[in-house]
């Protein structure tokens, strides 16, 4: 049955009509918005205590929020939906079959700051900002930024904002300049170290004189200071629990935080799914965290058709999360914490999954164990009962689920002009990444899976990366595919990831290695193509530096790289 938005319009509210929408819905029926322009205030926004990886530790309100929907699309119609205020956008509990299609996404007030750089120097730099799209004001006793709208009374603040220098031209971070935290009082309450301590001179209305304290960082005239919160409590759209959700044809021209967070979801479709500077504004930014953010997922996940462009971090990041294991209660029970930025503790694992043991310095299988019952201990700790006995040895071990790992087809996707990496992926299912095309400032793919800061895990077994363009990946670091399991160090290095292979991808950038891998069992590197875009031979300088392989077992490379002059090039 087909139901329509205007039917509800009565309420008075767009977010209250959608809600009483979403009330009358039944198996198979589609909600149609209608199209023109919708606007959220969060008058009547569902508030939801979740802790999300990564995320605030704050409630979350969302405008649009379903739970146990079962059979539904939500048809935007072509629809502008207008995020006001401390908001997320959509927010899915345990729903079933939800499609959600054909509509854009934006903030009123973008939760990010952009100003010109008109003077840089080793004391100071100074920028001068649109007060109609970002409007700011300094309060020296609270010592932080207000972002204000001039056509109501929203507004963010926050005194230690991520900073990165944008190239106007490109619209795409410099790598000139690193990243940083821009601090006008203490430092960053995590990331000290990326902190830079300023005082902040009002110079007229529209201009800051920003000096430094500490150290200073370097800036170019002319480029742009794009500054973002990052609290990151508001996301586009979050699913929790859901199984064989579909987004297609959504674009989003801002997010306060993530796009799309997927957390425990079974089967995942995205089509035509895009991050995109709103088109006739100057913004350099769009999604200000990860575009897509995949944790503990299982079944399938394909995504295809999208541009990812834009963001302050990651492109799509699929991995699972671990925990590490703190106390044996008895021989049945242990206790386990969430050591990671995240704040807070997950239920994560459900009666009769599977989990992993991993050792804690060479995230090596110590034995598998499956899970009788799972409940919070506390903010930052569950308490476990597993069918097996628990070895005591197992304390200070990482837990992973074996479970929550999907099949992943990523194909058909541009990502780029992103301060992080394009493509994470980390499951032990078989991944196909093909016909994708990367220009980021970091790897255009990267492996890792297992790091203790973020506590994220996923080791793959089956990765295959093909026809892809890599067109100006790494240009501020790194190489443009990075498979490296930076946390496990030199005395307890083993092959972690297994049976990877990287052939007919075309690597367009000047940049060495291409191609860096460590601790992989069986690496396939062959019939890559590469075209150096200064004119210089092909590795000339340091001899043939295409690929660094290090403590790499099974390593195979048949023509690993093809050049256009017929040379043809093995390690």
């Amino acid at each position: 049955m087909d139901r329509y938005l205007k039917d509800y319009l009565y309420c008075g509210d767009n977010g209250l009509a959608v809600s009483e929408a979403l009330r009358d819905c039944r198996n198979g029926d589609t909600l149609h918005l209608g199209g023109g322009k919708l606007e959220f205030d969060g008058t009547y926004a569902t508030p939801v205590n979740y802790y999300l990886p990564r995320y605030s530790d704050r409630s979350k309100y969302y405008a649009i929020y379903g739970e146990g929907l079962k059979n539904i699309v939500i048809d935007g119609d072509g629809a502008s939906l207008i995020l006001k205020g401390d908001i997320s956008g959509f927010g899915f509990d345990r729903c079933e079959n939800l499609t959600l299609r054909n509509f854009s996404m934006d903030y009123e007030l973008p939760y990010y700051w952009q100003a010109m750089i008109t003077e840089a120097n080793e004391k100071y730099f100074e920028v001068e900002f649109d007060e109609t799209e970002y409007p700011c004001e300094y309060d020296p006793v609270k010592k932080v930024y207000q972002f204000k709208s001039k056509n109501s009374d929203l507004f963010w603040e926050d005194g230690a904002l991520l900073a990165n220098e944008f190239d106007p031209l490109e619209k795409r971070p410099t790598a000139t300049t690193p990243d940083y935290f821009l601090c006008a009082g203490l430092p960053h309450p995590v990331y000290s170290f990326m902190s830079v301590l300023v005082d902040t001179e009002y110079l007229d209305s529209s201009h800051f004189r920003f000096h430094y304290k500490d150290k200073s960082v370097s800036h170019t005239a002319g480029n742009y200071l794009v500054v973002a919160n990052h609290d990151r409590r508001n996301n586009n759209i979050h699913f929790h629990k859901c199984k064989n959700v579909t987004l297609e044809n959504i674009d989003m021209y801002s997010s306060a935080s993530f796009g799309v967070i997927s957390l425990l979801v079974e089967n995942l479709k995205i089509k035509n799914v895009n991050s995109l500077l709103r088109p006739g504004s100057d913004r350099m930014l769009a999604v200000i965290a990860d575009m897509f953010h995949c944790v503990n997922c299982s079944g399938n996940i394909e995504i295809s058709q999208c541009r990812i462009e834009n963001m302050k971090d990651d492109g799509i990041n699929i991995h699972s999360l671990l925990c590490e294991v703190k106390k044996i209660l008895n021989p049945h029970t242990m206790i386990v914490e969430f050591p990671y930025f995240a704040k807070r503790a997950i239920n994560l694992f459900q009666t009769g999954e599977k989990l992993h043991c991993l050792k804690g310095e060479s995230f090596q299988r110590g034995g598998e164990l499956t899970v009788r019952s799972s409940e919070f201990a506390g903010q930052y700790h569950l308490r476990i009962e597993t069918e097996e006995e628990i070895s005591p040895e197992l304390k200070g071990y990482f837990l992973e689920s074996s479970d929550a790992m999907p099949k992943i087809h990523i194909h058909d996707c541009r990502t780029g002009n992103n301060r992080g990496r394009g493509f994470l992926v980390s499951s032990n299912k078989p991944a196909v990444i093909e016909n994708n095309t990367f220009y980021n400032m970091s790897a255009g793919i990267s492996v890792n899976g297992a790091s203790v800061n973020y506590m994220e895990g996923g080791a793959v077994d089956g990765l295959v990366i093909r026809k892809n363009f890599f067109a100006g990946c790494a240009y501020r670091r790194g190489s443009a595919v990075n498979i490296n399991p930076a946390a496990i160090k030199e005395e307890y290095a083993k092959p972690y990831h297994k049976n990877v292979s990287i052939v007919d991808n075309l690597f367009k950038l000047t940049g060495n290695p291409l191609i860096y891998a460590r601790l992989v069992k069986g690496l396939l590197i062959e019939n890559n193509q590469y075209d150096r875009e200064d004119g210089q031979q092909p590795f000339e300088k340091a001899g043939f530096a295409g690929v660094e392989a290090q403590q790499c077992v099974d390593v195979r490379m048949d023509h690993a790289f093809v050049f256009p002059n017929g040379i043809t090039c093995k390690e």
